[in-house]
This record gives C-alpha cells, structure tokens and sequence, in this order.
C-alpha cells in the first residue's frame, strides 16, 4: 500500500509512540519499530532532533513531532478529513485529548508530595470529569466515532487515554473496547466498521 520505508524510534513505552503505531496497524502498513533502551537515553538525545522523541524516518528522511507525524500518517493512509472542515473537526478534538492530558500529566509529574496531594482532589472530582462528561456526550453526537461521524485520524492518536491509572485511580467514563484495541493490533482489514463504545 505505502512504498514507502519507515522507522519508528521511541522508547519501550505506549505514551506518545502508540498512536503512531496504531495508525501503522491500522493501515497494515510494514515499518520497523525501535524501542531505545532508556539506560541508552542520555547518549542517544544529542542524536535527536531537539532531543526528543518519537522519530519517525520516511525513506531515510527524519521527522519528529507525535501529533504532526499522526496527522501526516493519517492523510497518507486515508484517515484525513474530507475537506477543510473536516479537518478542523479533527483537529479540535486531537487538541481537547492534549488539553485533558496536560492537565493530567500536571499532577503526575509533580514531585512534591504536598503539592501533588493539592492537586489530586481538583483532577478527580472536577477536571476529569468535565471533559470526560463533554467528551461522553460529543462521542454520542458523533455516532461513537470522535470526529465527522466515521473513523479518521483523529480516533487513534489517544485511544489509550482512557486507560489510565494515576494515583492508584482508573478514570473511564468513555472506554474503547478491547476489541477495537486486540484488532488494531493484529492488523485485521475490517475495522473501518467499529465504533468507539460509549458507556
């Protein structure tokens, strides 16, 4: 489908690298997958663009930027919008998961424990749940999907947000179901016909 070569250079984790490969499997498109050891880390960066990662390399060629290399895969294997509009439709949506995570990662980061318990009550009972209610109720408007009512681009770049454990807490107010996840792997052809689960 592609001829193209890719290969993705991320670290043995899901967190930014995943969506890239979900879009990979999704597509059924080959590329090789690097997972740099992170006790390589300090003398791999220097060798990074800005020194970070994910590096996605396109014929030889290096890109950087997780959400530009999504959005990238995306128009290439079909998964963009119709048209302008479209797009923008998937890109707010993609922007509201980076919102949400933000303030997430906020509180997992922080590594003072008196501020950290500060913001544990606010993220659980207030944050949260606000985008997760809005994000529930955009899911049903849009037929299960995220964006324009079918599956795009937008849908994989945080699929795995809604399986996060912070503080010993499992937030899931929308979840996707594992059979969308276990398929995506094994790269099977029919999955343009499912559906987020909203519940």
């Amino acid at each position: 489908m592609s001829g193209h070569t890719y290969k993705l250079k991320y670290f043995p984790l899901k967190a930014r690298g995943e969506p890239i490969r979900y879009l990979f499997a999704y597509a059924d498109v080959p590329y090789e997958d690097v997972r740099l050891p992170t006790e390589q880390w300090p003398t791999l960066k220097p060798t990074m663009p800005f020194g970070k990662v994910p590096v996605l390399e396109i014929d030889g060629k290096v890109t950087h930027q997780s959400r530009a290399i999504c959005r990238y895969l995306g128009k290439k294997f079909g998964l963009g919008g119709a048209d302008d509009w479209e797009n923008l439709q998937i890109d707010m949506a993609v922007d509201t998961f980076e919102d949400m995570r933000d303030n997430v990662r906020n509180y997992y980061r922080d590594e003072v424990p008196e501020s950290k318990k500060a913001k544990y009550e606010p993220l659980i009972k207030e944050t949260l749940p606000f985008y997760l209610g809005r994000l529930e109720d955009h899911v049903k408007s849009q037929g299960g999907y995220m964006a324009n009512g079918k599956v795009r681009g937008c849908p994989h770049k945080r699929l795995k947000i809604f399986g996060m454990k912070y503080g010993g807490k499992h937030f899931s107010s929308i979840r996707t179901t594992m059979l969308i996840h276990e398929r995506l792997k094994r790269q099977e052809s029919n999955l343009m016909h499912f559906k987020w689960e909203v519940t």
